[in-house]
């Protein structure tokens, strides 16, 4: 199926045959494989024969009751759906066939020897206007609905035997209702809100305090059941990286830039230095299929492993597993926990370090030529430099850990901070919280939730403003220029144009007697002229070259602009990252506001947005968190609740 999937990419097709294939792949796995082992044995397994798989769908169908199963009827409706759908496209093609020639008859059957055969699409379009009463054209969505139809069926019958697997018999009415006809205090399927596994029972607002749409906090104290939310939740996270990295790799078009497709996650791996090379082209989408692969694998392992410690694996690890379990108001754990957490992430930091210095380096904006991928060898390992960053201010020019643009400092900045992280880790696993620390922080379930949020909130909004201005971290060529690039290219690609038309850029006044091309700034640099002067500290790799040690060099503008430069300032000015009807900038924003969104206005938003709901969070946890430590708690009245009403 992957090798479909491969070959389908390599000629430029659309991956539906490897979609196709996934659904008879996805029954006989859950059958053959998923099935036993969820039954605990090979016993369980069917065998292969016309006989033995009539005793295994006789067993089935006893113990499980498996034509009432709503997965079931779904697969029958696609299996026997698709035959109708196949049967009646082949019977309409056959049916139109004739054989070309002068006074060919439409309606007469074909010679099965002729050397040649047509298809009359109006005749089958008459034919089933006339039947349904509606035209029928021959359009994708149709096939598409004869490849659905089949692969959705298949696929529900999959989930099914593996929701049998695992002993989720909801829909086994007939031995619940007759056990029910035995025991009158059994609570069949109508009297237990569609429970679908007794291992859930009890999570409900009598037993947990909390109603069924607050999800995991009905699992505070169960650890096993948390662990298992937890790894769900990240093998969804990881499916989606890389289900969505497959997509974009099956739409992306190398003729056009990366920032014009929509692209979110492609982005991120060209700027590790994968599949590109000189101005950040790319030349090979190989390894983003591969991360989309191992991506989808890994998260196939984590969903695996969601389900069996949500339904199967113990309610609480400190018994099986006391290195895993845990308690909320064990201090000394929790900081165990805060170290192992900090490790990770110091190795996190350190594999991008590894990226960049040994395993075929990183993309680099400023390299000579217009950006190219570069080992980092010469490392910024001064704290001096590294942090002085934080000591910058936010504002103008300064622009504290935003403004880096340099790859030595990025990359040394990661050497810093895995090394913290790590031994940071290494001292909260060692060590004991303080008595100030007891003091100051609640130590609760809640509480971290709160602290985690809050850190989250922080991230987000840093996020935000390194997508937004940085083109360093962020290159321009993967994600599209800055709001102040596109600013600046603009005044740059008029100057190219005026200049070559005979124009005296050094000289030339505007409207308002200011330079209409070159202007000086505030503090005597020679900067672009007109609207675009707002943004004269901006730094681009396309337009350092052309500065002296007293800004914008007259003669390097006369002289020295590359067909490069040109050609990147034009593309990077019909490219502004911004979303407005009119002008923003100098930037003219019309063309551009109805079919482009910039992958930088998307991150930059998303992570702002994100960022701001995460805070709420934060305040509304924190809030609930000091409540509950004081004694009381604030908040909806649960016996009240109108969701429950």
């Amino acid at each position: 199926m992957l090798r479909q999937f491969e070959i389908a990419r390599s000629v430029q097709l659309r991956p539906y045959n490897a979609i196709a294939f996934s659904g008879p792949i996805a029954v006989f796995v859950s059958v053959f494989l998923i099935y036993p082992l969820g039954q605990s044995g090979w016993f369980f397994a069917p065998s292969f024969g016309v006989a033995a798989i009539f005793r295994f769908i006789l067993f089935f169908q006893g113990f499980h009751n498996w034509t009432l199963n709503p997965f079931h009827m779904m697969g029958v409706a696609g299996v026997l759906g698709a035959a109708l759908l196949c049967a009646i496209h082949g019977a309409t093609v056959e049916n139109t066939l004739f054989e070309d020639g002068d006074g060919a008859n439409t309606f007469r059957a074909f010679n099965p020897t002729q050397a040649e055969e047509t298809y009359s699409m109006v005749t089958a379009n008459r034919f089933w206007s006339q039947i349904f009463g509606v035209a029928f054209s021959n359009k994708r969505w149709l096939h598409f609905f004869m490849l659905f139809v089949p692969v959705t069926g298949l696929w529900m019958s999959a989930i099914g035997v593996v929701g049998l697997a695992l002993n989720l018999r909801a829909y086994d009415f007939v031995s619940q209702e007759i056990r029910a006809a035995e025991d009158p205090e059994f609570e069949t399927f109508y009297t237990k809100n569609i429970l679908l596994n007794e291992a859930l029972a009890g999570r409900d607002q009598e037993s947990t305090g909390f109603a069924w749409w607050a999800g995991n906090a009905r699992l505070i104290n169960l650890s096993g059941k948390l662990l298992g939310a937890h790894v769900a939740h990240a093998g969804l996270i990881v499916f989606w990286a890389g289900a969505m990295n497959l997509f974009e790799v099956a739409h992306f078009v190398p003729e056009k830039p990366m920032y014009e497709q929509g692209l979110i996650l492609l982005p991120h791996l060209a700027t590790l230095g994968w599949g590109v090379g000189p101005g950040g082209e790319v030349i090979d989408t190989f390894p983003y299929f591969v991360s989309g692969v191992l991506h989808l694998i890994s998260s196939a392992v984590l969903g695996f492993g969601g389900i069996y410690h949500a339904l199967l694996g113990p309610e609480t690890l400190e018994e099986s597993f006391p290195f895993f379990g845990y308690v909320w108001k064990d201090r000394n754990k929790m900081t165990t926990i805060l170290g192992i957490h900090l490790i990770l992430l110091g190795l996190g930091a350190f594999l991008l370090v590894f990226k960049a210095v040994y395993f075929g380096g990183v993309y680099d904006t400023w390299a000579p030529g217009g950006g190219d991928v570069r080992k980092i060898t010469n490392l910024t390992l001064s704290p001096s430099v590294i942090f002085g960053y934080l000591l910058k201010s936010p504002f103008g020019g300064e622009g504290w850990i935003v403004s880096v643009d340099d790859l030595e400092d990025i990359i040394g900045g990661h050497v810093w901070l895995g090394s913290i992280c790590i031994l940071g880790g290494i001292w909260h696993i060692l060590t004991k919280p303080f008595a100030w620390a007891r003091r100051a922080f609640v130590w609760s379930g809640e509480a971290y939730l709160s602290y985690s949020l809050g850190a989250l909130s922080v991230f987000g909004f840093i996020a935000c403003c390194f997508v937004w201005f940085n083109n360093t971290a962020y290159p321009s060529e993967f994600y599209g220029p800055t709001g102040p690039e596109a600013s600046q290219a603009q005044a740059f690609t008029f100057l190219v144009r005026d200049q070559r038309l005979g124009a005296n850029v050094g000289s030339a006044q505007g409207p308002t007697g200011l330079g209409k091309y070159l202007m000086r700034s505030p503090t005597g640099e020679v900067i672009f002229g007109g609207e675009t002067m707002r943004f004269w500290d901006l730094r681009a790799p396309w337009l350092e070259p052309l500065r002296g040690p007293n800004g914008l060099d007259l003669s390097r503008l006369k002289k020295d602009i590359q067909p490069w430069q040109e050609r990147r300032s034009a593309e990077y000015m019909t490219h502004a990252p911004l979303g407005s009807l009119n002008s923003v900038g100098g930037v003219a924003t019309e063309i551009n506001a109805v079919n482009y969104v910039s992958p930088r206005s998307w991150l930059a938003t998303s992570h702002f947005v994100l960022g701001f709901f995460f805070f709420v969070g934060h305040l509304w946890h924190a809030g609930r968190a000091r409540a509950a430590a004081a004694g009381f708690e604030k908040g909806i009245d649960r016996d009240l609740e109108p969701v429950l009403s």
